[in-house]
Protein backbone atom coordinates (compact mmCIF):
# COMPACT_ATOMS: atom_id res chain seq x y z
CA UNK A 1 0.00 0.00 0.00
CA UNK A 2 1.21 3.29 -1.21
CA UNK A 3 1.20 6.11 1.81
CA UNK A 4 1.10 9.67 -0.18
CA UNK A 5 3.97 11.51 1.43
CA UNK A 6 3.15 14.95 3.03
CA UNK A 7 6.55 16.04 3.56
CA UNK A 8 6.27 18.77 0.51
CA UNK A 9 3.29 20.22 2.28
CA UNK A 10 4.54 20.26 5.72
CA UNK A 11 7.76 21.90 4.62
CA UNK A 12 5.14 24.53 2.89
CA UNK A 13 3.22 24.81 5.94
CA UNK A 14 6.06 25.54 8.02
CA UNK A 15 7.72 28.22 5.54
CA UNK A 16 4.19 30.15 5.63
CA UNK A 17 4.74 29.69 9.54
CA UNK A 18 7.90 31.20 9.80
CA UNK A 19 6.68 34.09 7.16
CA UNK A 20 4.09 35.32 8.85
CA UNK A 21 6.06 35.10 12.25
CA UNK A 22 8.75 37.37 10.38
CA UNK A 23 6.05 39.96 9.71
CA UNK A 24 4.25 40.33 13.08
CA UNK A 25 7.57 40.32 14.36
CA UNK A 26 8.55 43.14 12.22
CA UNK A 27 5.38 44.70 12.24
CA UNK A 28 5.81 45.25 16.18
CA UNK A 29 9.45 46.29 15.98
CA UNK A 30 8.67 48.33 13.86
CA UNK A 31 5.32 49.58 16.04
CA UNK A 32 7.94 49.81 19.07
CA UNK A 33 10.43 51.79 17.01
CA UNK A 34 7.88 54.74 16.60
CA UNK A 35 6.57 54.48 20.10
CA UNK A 36 10.04 54.96 21.20
CA UNK A 37 10.25 58.04 18.78
CA UNK A 38 7.07 59.34 19.89
CA UNK A 39 8.36 59.38 23.46
CA UNK A 40 11.49 60.95 22.78
CA UNK A 41 9.51 64.12 20.76
CA UNK A 42 7.21 64.17 23.46
CA UNK A 43 9.80 64.10 26.11
CA UNK A 44 11.46 67.13 24.22
CA UNK A 45 8.44 68.94 23.99
CA UNK A 46 7.90 68.80 27.71
CA UNK A 47 11.55 70.36 27.86
CA UNK A 48 10.65 73.41 25.30
CA UNK A 49 7.77 73.87 27.52
CA UNK A 50 9.23 73.68 31.06
CA UNK A 51 11.94 76.38 29.28
CA UNK A 52 9.35 78.80 28.36
CA UNK A 53 7.44 78.38 31.57
CA UNK A 54 10.64 78.73 34.08
CA UNK A 55 11.34 81.52 31.62
CA UNK A 56 8.29 83.62 31.93
CA UNK A 57 8.35 82.92 35.49
CA UNK A 58 11.32 84.52 36.13
CA UNK A 59 10.69 87.57 34.03
CA UNK A 60 7.47 88.44 35.92
CA UNK A 61 9.08 88.02 39.15
CA UNK A 62 11.80 90.70 37.97
CA UNK A 63 9.15 93.18 36.96
CA UNK A 64 7.14 93.01 39.45
CA UNK A 65 9.48 93.75 41.74
CA UNK A 66 11.11 96.53 39.15
CA UNK A 67 10.71 99.79 39.22
CA UNK A 68 12.11 101.19 36.21
CA UNK A 69 13.13 99.60 33.06
CA UNK A 70 14.94 99.88 29.08
CA UNK A 71 14.86 98.11 26.25
CA UNK A 72 16.93 98.70 23.65
CA UNK A 73 16.02 96.09 21.02
CA UNK A 74 17.77 93.00 22.21
CA UNK A 75 18.17 93.38 25.94
CA UNK A 76 15.77 94.31 28.90
CA UNK A 77 17.25 96.34 31.96
CA UNK A 78 15.10 96.10 35.02
CA UNK A 79 16.16 98.22 38.02
CA UNK A 80 14.95 98.16 41.38
CA UNK A 81 16.24 99.36 44.48
CA UNK A 82 15.86 97.14 47.67
CA UNK A 83 17.19 98.71 51.57
CA UNK A 84 19.01 101.63 49.23
CA UNK A 85 20.57 99.51 47.05
CA UNK A 86 20.41 99.70 43.41
CA UNK A 87 20.11 96.71 41.71
CA UNK A 88 20.00 96.15 37.92
CA UNK A 89 18.48 92.63 35.98
CA UNK A 90 18.83 92.51 32.14
CA UNK A 91 17.92 89.66 30.30
CA UNK A 92 19.57 89.26 27.07
CA UNK A 93 17.38 87.61 24.10
CA UNK A 94 18.81 86.65 21.40
CA UNK A 95 17.02 84.08 18.68
CA UNK A 96 18.24 80.63 20.30
CA UNK A 97 19.01 81.47 23.84
CA UNK A 98 17.85 84.25 26.71
CA UNK A 99 20.18 84.95 29.03
CA UNK A 100 19.54 86.49 32.56
CA UNK A 101 21.88 88.29 34.81
CA UNK A 102 21.86 89.98 38.60
CA UNK A 103 23.76 92.23 40.01
CA UNK A 104 22.68 89.97 43.50
CA UNK A 105 22.18 86.48 41.25
CA UNK A 106 24.04 83.86 39.16
CA UNK A 107 23.44 84.45 35.83
CA UNK A 108 21.01 82.43 33.97
CA UNK A 109 20.75 81.15 30.35
CA UNK A 110 17.12 79.50 28.93
CA UNK A 111 17.43 77.49 25.72
CA UNK A 112 16.23 74.51 24.06
CA UNK A 113 16.59 72.21 20.41
CA UNK A 114 14.28 73.90 18.05
CA UNK A 115 12.95 76.57 19.98
CA UNK A 116 13.11 79.94 18.68
CA UNK A 117 12.96 82.83 21.03
CA UNK A 118 11.91 86.76 20.07
CA UNK A 119 11.16 89.51 22.31
CA UNK A 120 9.62 93.47 21.60
CA UNK A 121 7.98 95.78 23.50
CA UNK A 122 4.68 97.46 22.75
CA UNK A 123 3.49 100.69 24.69
CA UNK A 124 0.14 100.60 25.86
CA UNK A 125 -1.97 103.81 26.80
CA UNK A 126 -0.94 103.42 30.78
CA UNK A 127 1.56 100.37 30.08
CA UNK A 128 4.13 98.77 28.46
CA UNK A 129 4.40 95.15 27.64
CA UNK A 130 6.77 93.01 26.96
CA UNK A 131 5.86 90.34 24.09
CA UNK A 132 7.97 87.10 23.90
CA UNK A 133 7.43 84.92 20.70
CA UNK A 134 8.12 81.74 20.91
CA UNK A 135 8.25 79.00 17.60
CA UNK A 136 8.57 75.40 18.21
CA UNK A 137 9.89 74.09 14.91
CA UNK A 138 8.94 70.34 14.23
CA UNK A 139 11.31 67.55 14.10
CA UNK A 140 13.05 66.44 11.02
CA UNK A 141 10.83 63.11 10.47
CA UNK A 142 7.64 65.34 10.70
CA UNK A 143 7.84 66.93 7.67
CA UNK A 144 4.77 68.26 7.20
CA UNK A 145 4.22 69.76 10.68
CA UNK A 146 3.68 73.32 11.04
CA UNK A 147 5.58 75.27 13.73
CA UNK A 148 3.77 75.58 16.64
CA UNK A 149 3.87 79.64 18.07
CA UNK A 150 3.45 80.72 21.33
CA UNK A 151 3.47 84.16 22.78
CA UNK A 152 3.47 85.27 26.52
CA UNK A 153 2.57 89.29 27.07
CA UNK A 154 4.05 90.81 30.75
CA UNK A 155 3.58 94.21 31.83
CA UNK A 156 6.11 96.59 32.27
CA UNK A 157 6.84 98.94 35.32
CA UNK A 158 5.19 102.28 35.02
CA UNK A 159 7.74 104.48 36.16
CA UNK A 160 9.80 104.21 32.86
CA UNK A 161 7.22 106.52 31.67
CA UNK A 162 8.55 109.62 33.85
CA UNK A 163 11.57 109.75 31.76
CA UNK A 164 9.75 111.17 28.90
CA UNK A 165 9.27 114.69 28.17
CA UNK A 166 5.88 115.76 29.98
CA UNK A 167 4.60 116.58 26.24
CA UNK A 168 4.56 113.08 25.09
CA UNK A 169 2.57 111.80 28.18
CA UNK A 170 -0.44 109.69 27.59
Amino acid sequence: MNVPRRSGFVLIELLAVILLGVIVISIAGKLLVDSLYLLRIAGDHADRVAVMDTLEQHLREDTLSADSYDWDGAALRLSERINGEDTLVSYFVEADHVLRTSSRSAALTWSAARLQIAARVEHGPRLDSLLLEFVERPPKRATGSPNREFTVSILLPASARAEEPPGEAP
